[in-house]
């Protein structure tokens, strides 16, 4: 859980403060734990609908889906980046940061003006409550799907910025004399993050039932969790330092995922994928006297998916609500997406996510892929909430 020194202060304007403002904090997007350049196009979705290859990562039991000419299969790499920032909060700290230095320099001439004070008082208090996110990821997968195996690694960063405003500031910029006045506000920029690297192996089988397939599998893996927590006055703060070491703590453990889908006609996939089945928390340095603690808990999500030569539609939904830093701002998403495959050479992609806890906005996806010979694969996906959200996904694979 979050260790709150609001808690322990008898500042009742900074306690208040604090609970306000950290309610808004991770307010989060689709927060997807991997980007792949087929799955993030088709809204997310994978769960009953991935290929092999990008089977570690979305539901190991689907390892076992694959055609009699795949010999093994190769991403190298995937990368993902996702920008969230609605409040338009990374532009209001760069103007306030410009506005500070002139204001301040200003006010050791003795020409600052009570306009400016107040213009500058005005912007700060304009940013409480707003926060702004950014997810970079990376994945790598080696399958051999005929023995229903296959290496896989990757790697996320989520993070969050976002300020805590003293109100005692608003009156210390508007009476500023000296330039003292502006060197001691208190106001404080908070960068928020979280890196997880996990190594596993991914292996699948078959159970035969009557009239159907039924796959499970299973994917052990070594995980470090990298947290961050870093703060510094808002005129000051410089997001290029969250992963300076001193801000930074690490643990590394084991954890294991587990999938399965069964096929009950011809066409149609029923999936379920059940990750970090061990749950685990760790706890983030403290940084101007607060600390935070990241949990790993286990998440369910089920999906469906028909499949025809030419064209694919699927949909998944996360059974658990998906929590991270435990503020209350959990997200339960609803994801489906569509391919239509072109003469197995180009494929055309889109697709939706809804969050069931309306925690955040909905997130419209489109893709397309090119698989000459189908042996090179380059896909492409973008992601928007049609307002200051935005992502892209690039994959490069080969198969054989």
């Amino acid at each position: 859980m979050f260790q709150n020194p609001a808690e322990e202060t008898d500042n009742p304007p900074m306690r208040y403060l604090w609970f306000t403002v950290t309610a808004l904090v991770l307010v989060t997007s689709a927060k997807a734990q991997y980007f792949s350049g087929r799955n993030s196009a088709m809204g997310g979705t994978g769960v009953a609908s991935s290929h092999y290859t990008a089977a570690g990562l979305a539901n190991p039991a689907l390892l076992t889906r694959y055609g009699e000419n795949d010999s093994f299969g190769l991403i190298l790499p995937t990368v993902g980046v996702l920008a969230v920032d609605e409040d338009e909060l990374v532009d209001a700290l760069d103007q306030f940061q410009a506005d500070f230095n002139t204001l301040r320099a200003n006010v050791v001439s003795m020409t600052a003006t009570p306009a400016e004070l107040t213009d500058l008082s005005n912007q700060l208090l304009a940013m409480d409550g707003k926060t702004a996110q950014l997810q970079i990821g990376g994945a790598f997968s080696f399958a051999v799907p005929s023995l229903n195996l296959a290496i896989v690694a990757n790697s996320y960063v989520d993070g969050s910025i976002f300020p805590l405003i003293d109100p005692n500031d608003i009156a210390q910029i508007t009476g500023a004399t000296m330039a003292s006045d502006l060197d001691t506000l208190q106001s404080e920029m908070v960068g928020l993050g979280v890196a997880i690297t996990e190594i596993g192996v991914a292996y699948a089988m078959e159970l035969p039932l009557p009239g159907m397939d039924l796959s499970v599998g299973v994917t052990p893996k070594m995980q470090r969790v990298d947290t961050f927590n870093y703060s510094l006055s808002v005129q000051s703060f410089d997001s290029a330092d969250i992963d300076d070491p001193q801000f930074r703590n690490s643990q590394t453990t084991f954890n294991i995922d587990f999938g399965a889908a069964l096929d009950p006609l011809p066409g149609l996939t029923v999936g379920l994928m059940a990750r970090n089945l061990v749950p685990n928390d760790t706890t983030t340095v403290v940084t101007g006297g607060r600390s935070f603690a990241y949990n790993i808990d286990p998440t369910l999500t089920v999906g469906a998916a028909w499949d025809s030569d030419w064209f694919t539609i699927a949909a998944d939904v996360d059974v658990t609500e998906y929590e991270r830093f435990k503020r209350g701002d959990g997200t339960q998403m609803l994801r489906a997406g569509a391919e239509l495959n072109l003469f197995d050479w180009v494929q055309l992609r889109g697709g939706y996510q809804q969050d069931l806890q309306s925690t955040i906005e909905d997130v419209y996806t489109a893709g397309f892929g090119l698989s000459p010979f189908d042996v090179l694969h380059i896909d492409i996906a973008g992601m928007t909430d049609g307002d200051n959200a935005y992502g892209a996904v690039v994959q490069l694979a080969f198969t054989f």
